[in-house]
């Protein structure tokens, strides 16, 4: 497998071209799309074009290896033979055990320890390693459009944009930012089309993940959790690692405010909705993951494992693979052997 620090060892200096254009890339079905149809259209200007994938550290192998092949296939574009992908690393900012075992700053809860992400308020490390990561980076040249792989079908995701009217064209900006997926209509599902039209190869990780990102991600449901435990079990170790620390922080935020504040005894509190929503914090996934092991471990298979149903008989996609001789073929018949798929 190719492993991150190859990548880093050609980006070692700051560049010194001029850039104007600026592509927010994931290694997901939606930016691949995206990239492969702006090197169609030629709206990505030769020499001047950065193309980005900012790393959180928390990512799987195979992402890697995927952006490696995604690198060999741009540069079989006119003017592009040596494009590179960009793997940012999170430079001059807190790491995520910083922010992890850290303190709020702000709000009604300030001064209580953070813990994971919560499930039900955008993620801080998306934010911190990747969204600040892209902006820094931007700003260091006179970009003049930041492309965004976002599908018309995820409209939460750009609904604060505008909608303006350039020719006989419409385009989605915010402030120089555009969204091509959305000025094309094209949807999550039409993404995975193009790319197999295209015969380039989706993420092997959507074999069995709907969404790819940070493998210790508290958003993910439970066939991403069981995905996980059959395919990387020491990513699931650490999972299992991740809960049993937020839990220590929440029950220290519990003491500090109980013990501390002399909230003493601690009883007649329980019931107050104030500590209700303390020990409701204890939850960090969808799902205690030690009990969902044991579960796995003794039969579990959860339903739906995976979106893309047409990876175990979609002919085309398999001869993509073969084709680009990637080395992805292995993983795919890994996985299949490992879930039965064929």
């Amino acid at each position: 497998m190719i492993q991150r620090d190859e990548f880093h060892a050609g980006w070692k200096e700051e560049p010194t071209e001029e850039y104007t254009h600026f592509v927010s890339y994931s290694g997901g079905k939606d930016s691949t799309a995206m990239l492969i149809r702006l090197l169609e259209e030629k709206r990505l200007p030769i020499g001047k074009t950065l193309i980005v994938f900012a790393d959180t550290q928390y990512e799987f192998k195979e992402l890697y290896e995927y952006i490696h092949t995604i690198e060999k296939h741009i540069q079989t574009y006119p003017g592009f033979e040596t494009q590179k992908i960009i793997i940012l690393e999170e430079y001059d900012i807190a790491t995520w055990d910083q922010w992890f075992y850290g303190r709020l700053t702000r709000g009604k809860k300030k001064g209580m320890y953070r813990g994971m992400p919560k499930l039900t308020t955008p993620c801080y490390w998306t934010r911190e390693a990747k969204v600040k990561q892209l902006f820094k980076l931007r700003e260091q040249y006179p970009i003049e459009e930041v492309f965004i792989g976002i599908a018309v079908d995820e409209e939460t995701r750009y609904a604060s944009a505008t909608i303006v009217k350039e020719g006989e064209e419409f385009k989605v900006k915010d402030g120089n930012l555009r969204y091509p997926l959305v000025e094309w209509n094209m949807t999550e599902k039409q993404c995975v089309t193009y790319l197999q039209q295209m015969r380039i190869p989706s993420n092997p990780l959507y074999l069995n993940y709907r969404r790819i990102g940070c493998y210790h991600c508290p958003k993910q449901g439970v066939s991403s959790l069981f995905t996980t435990w059959k395919l990387y079990p020491e990513k699931y170790a650490e999972i299992v690692h991740w809960q049993k620390e937020h839990r220590k922080l929440m029950y220290l935020n519990m003491f500090e405010e109980v013990i501390l504040c002399h909230y003493i005894p601690l009883t007649p509190y329980v019931h107050n909705d104030h500590f209700k929503e303390h020990f409701a914090s204890l939850r960090c996934y969808n799902g205690d993951v030690e009990e969902l092991q044991q579960k796995f471990e003794t039969g579990y298979i959860p339903r739906n494992k995976t979106a893309v149903g047409c990876w175990s008989g979609c002919i085309g996609v398999k001869q993509a693979y073969q084709e680009l001789g990637c080395g992805l073929q292995m993983e795919y018949e890994r996985q299949s052997e490992l879930f039965d798929f064929d």
